[in-house]
């Protein structure tokens, strides 16, 4: 069923897709300690992980998109930001961002690690202050913004 999914949601030629038990890479937590929301950046603690990338699912990709994001994979920065909304005023919008974390693995799961372990509100735009706080300074010194 997973791959039946899997081949709808992202297609046949999209096999560099792999799935993790996320309960594995937080210990002695419980996810539902964790705002939901943030979820989605757990796969920055996990070593297996090279690059992440954040985006909601209930937009269609464009064009621009893709091309915005393949021209931040062929550079040297490490942070992808995109805000290409009006609604999009955070530094960082947790749902159109990316990081290669292979780049700075240590400082990026370091920071992961703080972010995970403090104590979450578990509120509207709770994901993007966190962003905000803990990432906004690294993100600063390397990125490809869009808008």
């Amino acid at each position: 069923m997973l791959n039946q999914v899997l081949d709808l949601g992202i297609g046949r030629e999209h096999q560099h897709i792999d799935l993790c038990n996320v309960t594995e890479i937080i210990e002695e937590r419980q996810l539902a300690d964790i705002f939901a929301m943030t979820w989605r950046w757990l796969p920055l603690l996990d070593d297996m992980v090279d690059v992440l990338m954040s985006r909601d699912t209930d937009s269609p990709v464009f064009a621009r998109e893709s091309d915005a994001v393949a021209e931040w994979l062929a550079s040297n920065q490490t942070f992808h930001i995109m805000r290409d909304h009006p609604a999009h005023c955070r530094f960082i919008v947790g749902c159109c961002w990316g990081v290669k974390i292979s780049q700075e693995r240590s400082e990026i799961a370091a920071i992961a690690e703080k972010m995970f372990k403090e104590n979450h509100l578990h509120k509207y735009d709770y994901d993007q202050q966190l962003l905000d706080r803990f990432y906004q300074p690294m993100a600063k010194k390397s990125m490809v913004y869009y808008k």
